[in-house]
């Protein structure tokens, strides 16, 4: 019953601004009346309609990238719409960043840089870059999202293990904290947590601030004499999932794109009921009608892998395989059938260590076309407060915020 009661606040919005995904879990709340459901409402028949309106739109989404002469014709057109229905068209001027580098934390085979930056004037990212100790620079670099998670330091000190992988094997790693798991509270899961339905109906999503402290992540990196800026990776897991497929999409100085546990198709987002589970930034208002593969025609020809795992709850194979099959097909218009690719893990959403394993192989492949076998060691953890540049969300923090 609660799925068809979400459901039927989409259709209130009038069938004009049915944007799927990202209307549907714009309405998401049940209706309310003195504390019950509303009644007599046809749920057989709504589920129906709305399966329905999926499939067009994956229908649509095809024909309109159904070649690759078709897809280059429209790329510049399609970015634009992307652009626009994240809140990004205009992108908003590229103020100085104003970088502070709080410490430096030595360890065994790479340093920790703990910094933030403003995105954008008094809006402040926290992050730690992980620099190797060995190689000659410029390195090649990758930028980490590490989705939602706990602690009063930030979601980034939770993903020590995974930067740790990319910087003990030559790569610089920046982990950028998301909105409302950082140590800079911001508001982030407002209709999932705080019942505003009217988020999506506005235009918003809060993915627009999450691509935007991404590309203004690389802008930093490209401002680092010990970067190459030619071989930038982005990955992340789960809410960095989401983040990869969208910024990799927005940002085109990505040149490999790596989502971990963040892929599924609309069809099967609306058919499982997917946007039930799902915090608000998996979703942007798609008044163009895009579906998961022409984000995919959006990063192509760069290199993409899919990490993906079979009990995935949140992503289930059939999501996630429909978007691998046509992704497959968009990467062979340009004679690059291994560019693309899936690392499926078995267990439930997460992010695992033979994932961590491919993700360093592949972008080593696609970057420098070398062939090196990656071992996953386990690393030995900083204390999370080492992690935090501005002392926690209960710390003293810069006095514009």
């Amino acid at each position: 019953m609660q799925r068809v009661m979400k459901k039927k606040r989409s259709m209130s919005a009038g069938k004009g601004f049915l944007i799927l995904a990202a209307a549907l879990l714009c309405m998401a709340s049940p209706a309310r009346a003195g504390g019950t459901l509303d009644s007599g409402l046809d749920t057989v028949g709504m589920n129906i309609f709305l399966e329905s309106q999926a499939a067009s739109v994956r229908e649509e989404a095809h024909a309109r990238i159904a070649t690759r002469e078709k897809l280059e014709t429209q790329r510049a057109e399609l970015h634009r719409e992307f652009m626009f229905m994240l809140g990004l068209d205009p992108v908003p001027p590229r103020t100085p960043l104003e970088v502070n580098v709080v410490r430096t934390v030595d360890c065994d085979n790479y340093t920790i840089e703990v910094l933030y930056y403003q995105s954008l004037p008094g809006f402040y990212v926290t992050a730690d870059l992980y620099r190797p100790k060995k190689g000659k620079a410029p390195f090649p670099a990758t930028v980490w999202g590490p989705g939602h998670g706990g602690g009063i330091y930030g979601t980034k000190t939770g993903r020590q293990q995974a930067a740790s992988e990319w910087a003990a094997n030559g790569y610089i790693c920046l982990v950028i904290d998301p909105v409302q798991a950082a140590e800079v509270y911001g508001l982030h899961h407002g209709l999932s947590c705080y019942d505003l339905r009217d988020w999506y109906s506005r235009g918003y999503t809060p993915m627009a601030i999450e691509v935007w402290n991404t590309m203004r992540a690389v802008d930093y990196l490209l401002s680092r004499k010990d970067v190459d800026d030619k071989k930038i990776s982005l990955t992340g897991v789960s809410g960095g999932g989401h983040l990869s497929w969208m910024a990799g999409a927005a940002e085109e100085r990505f040149a490999v794109v790596q989502p971990a546990a963040g892929t599924a198709d609309v069809y099967t987002h609306i058919s499982h009921d997917l946007q039930n589970m799902h915090c608000d930034c998996a979703y942007f208002p798609n008044i163009y009608r895009f579906d998961w593969p022409t984000l995919a025609g959006l990063i192509a020809p760069r290199p993409l892998l899919l990490h993906t795992s079979v009990d995935d709850a949140y992503y289930p194979p059939v999501g996630y395989k429909a978007v691998l099959e046509r992704a497959q097909e968009i990467f062979g218009w340009y004679g690059k059938p291994g560019s693309v690719g899936m690392c499926e893990a078995p267990g439930p959403h997460g992010y695992y260590p033979e994932q961590r394993e491919k993700a360093v192989e592949f972008s080593d492949r696609m970057l420098f076309g070398r062939n090196r076998k990656i071992t996953s060691r386990p690393a030995k953890l900083v204390p999370d407060e080492e992690l935090a540049a501005l002392g926690g969300i209960y710390g003293k923090h810069p006095e514009n915020i």
